[in-house]
């Protein structure tokens, strides 16, 4: 059973570095774009939970560009608020920049693939409670019982 709980704290550990990995390379990809403010348009609810993504707009050679951000949460800047964009000067690509966005789909699965990898590999369980009563018949059956001083 340690076995089991063991490869699957390293797999969970390992898909957690992936994701590490993926989100990485993605915002790496984007170190060649451009950073420039934009403004916040509007608010777009997407998905069951109806997250908040800010539709953004932008200036590129003089003409308004749009988009929505792929991020979103409970909370997000306020239609008219002034925001950092990172754009691709020749697919118009854009991804609203904040540190959260950078870095939280960063650090969080680093932390928790870390920490599952090295549970799974150390072999480290949920220790059980020992039951006092085996260890003391033990001793008296090897005839290792302790003289009281």
């Amino acid at each position: 059973m340690e076995l089991l709980v063991d490869t699957i704290a390293i797999l969970v550990g390992a898909a957690c570095l992936v994701l590490t990995g993926w989100h990485e390379w993605f915002w790496w990809r984007r170190s060649s774009w451009i950073k420039t403010s934009g403004t916040v348009s509007a608010i777009d609810l997407q998905g069951a939970d109806m997250n908040k993504h800010p539709r953004i707009t932008f200036q590129h050679e003089g003409k308004v560009q749009e988009f929505t951000s792929q991020y979103g949460g409970s909370t997000c800047p306020e239609a008219g608020e002034c925001v950092t964009v990172l754009y691709d000067p020749e697919t118009l690509k854009a991804e609203h920049f904040t540190l959260g966005n950078r870095l939280l789909f960063t650090l969080a699965p680093l932390a928790f693939g870390l920490m599952f990898t090295a549970i799974g590999v150390v072999g480290i369980t949920p220790l059980e409670e020992k039951d006092a009563e085996p260890e003391a018949q033990r001793i008296q059956q090897e005839g290792l019982e302790q003289i009281p001083r």
